[in-house]
């Protein structure tokens, strides 16, 4: 069993000489037995070994058992411990979340934070058997080849040393050499879907491969070298395609799908993944893949919609509601917090009457408000002088409806004296003979 620690470490790179390592530690077999192997190879990579435990409150006193039981180990080897105590069950239902979901992002926040303060690495216990199990899990959901990786080995500072080894070769250790360990009596119920799989699909693979979950770890290990070529390929392709429209990121479709089908998954996978969109299956990466070649909408997750027109491959977060937001009344040298904008107005003395964003000085005295569009909206164009409803000149300009809501335009009554990427309009325009006038910019949070 060492020796599939050993190799994994090497392989992944995922300890250094002088490294702290804070185990993940529940109690359970495996985390204990993480714990003993990181002990046992101290000396070999000087370590400074420290533990972890988070106290779930769902189990009654079985969950205060395993916190003495972990209190009592640290002690015995003269490991530091932290310890968290959450509400899961609470915290679940006010997040609108299961309990195993919930229970792990509050884990890993509380694993991130102790990584930061004591500059360290975290180690959880995944072993071989753990990840044949996620795999069969992400294919039986319909994923796409990114969840054909299974448990990643290392991401970023988490490491999991024992992903080579199986739960049996766990159990003959504590065994063997006399480790005691508690037991999650969840762990033998069905209730959770982990579980269906652990002790009724598991068993028949194994009866067919007694060895399936090394296969299945050679399998994995493949599967991310070629994902990573693949992620590599598709970033360079979305730094190619980059916009940036109105302050948002969104993608030049042409530059995507001119790629081959899979490089295109691809793309659309790295972009939901840095929108923070996770868990998705391959039906939506092929729903996605539709609209892109043939346009159009599709809501992912309730909280966010793909969106593909103009030529253009963007996220949209669809809980924004605009007409929540205050109008602000115009006022020279100012500056306002306008939604996910800031909003600078200036006096200027100094300026040129063609630049599009220099308003009349005196606009300050009809008291116009700035605000999101309305119905009956109309914008006089300052050059041509026709006077247009704002939604046509928006449709004739080519502007996406969603970005449409987005901006950000000064009004006096149904007048747009300016509007957000546009500029001025006829009725905000600078008189000539005008000494001063008022600049207005507009910036965007993260540019």
């Amino acid at each position: 069993m060492k020796n599939k620690i050993l190799s994994a470490i090497n392989k992944y790179q995922m300890i250094s000489k002088g490294d702290t390592v804070i185990a993940a530690l529940s109690g359970g077999a495996d985390s204990v037995c993480l714990l003993y192997s990181l002990v046992s190879l101290k000396e070999q990579f000087d370590l400074t070994i420290k533990a972890a435990h988070v106290n779930h409150l769902l189990r009654g006193e079985e969950s205060q058992r395993d916190m003495n039981f972990v209190k009592d180990l640290c002690k015995e080897l003269d490991i530091e411990l932290f310890m968290k105590t959450a509400d899961i069950l609470s915290l679940s239902k006010a997040l609108k979340q299961s309990t195993e979901l919930c229970g792990r992002n509050i884990r890993y926040e509380f694993f991130e934070k102790l990584a930061k303060e004591q500059n360290a690495k975290i180690a959880t216990a995944h072993t071989a058997s753990d990840n044949l199990e996620t795999m069969i899990y992400n294919i039986s959901r319909g994923t796409s080849i990114n969840g054909l990786t299974g448990i990643i080995p290392k991401r970023n500072n988490i490491i999991r040393p024992l992903i080579f080894v199986t739960r049996q070769e766990v159990e003959n250790f504590c065994k063997n050499n006399n480790v005691k360990f508690v037991t999650d009596s969840t762990n033998n119920t069905d209730e959770y879907t982990r579980n269906k799989i652990r002790h009724n699909v598991v068993p028949v693979l194994k009866d067919i491969n007694s060895g399936v979950e090394n296969s299945v770890s050679a399998l994995s290990q493949d599967v991310i070298e070629v994902n990573e070529f693949l992620d590599k390929y598709a970033e360079n392709i979305l730094k190619k395609s980059e916009l940036k429209y109105q302050g948002d990121i969104c993608y030049n479709i042409l530059e995507i799908t001119s790629q081959m089908p899979l490089i295109q998954r691809q793309c659309i996978f790295k972009v939901l993944k840095n929108n923070g969109i996770n868990n998705l299956t391959r039906t939506h990466i092929n729903l996605c893949t539709n609209i892109l070649n043939n346009g159009g909408e599709l809501d992912l997750n309730g909280e966010f919609k793909a969106v593909c027109s103009q030529n253009m491959f963007r996220i949209i977060k669809t809980n924004i509601k605009n007409n929540n937001l205050n109008e602000i009344h115009l006022n020279s040298d100012d500056l306002i917090q306008f939604g996910d904008k800031e909003i600078s107005v200036k006096t200027v003395e100094s300026f040129d009457i063609k630049d599009k964003n220099i308003l009349d000085y005196g606009l300050e005295e009809i008291n116009p408000v700035f605000r999101f569009r309305k119905s009956g909206d109309f914008i006089t164009l300052p050059k041509r002088n026709v006077t247009k409803s704002l939604k046509k000149f928006l449709i004739e300009e080519k502007i996406p409806r969603e970005i449409r809501d987005k901006l950000i335009v000064l009004a006096n009554g149904n007048e747009i004296l300016w509007l957000e990427g546009y500029g001025v309009s006829k009725g905000g325009t600078v008189n000539k003979s005008s000494s001063k006038a008022l600049k207005i910019t507009v910036n965007y949070k993260g540019n």
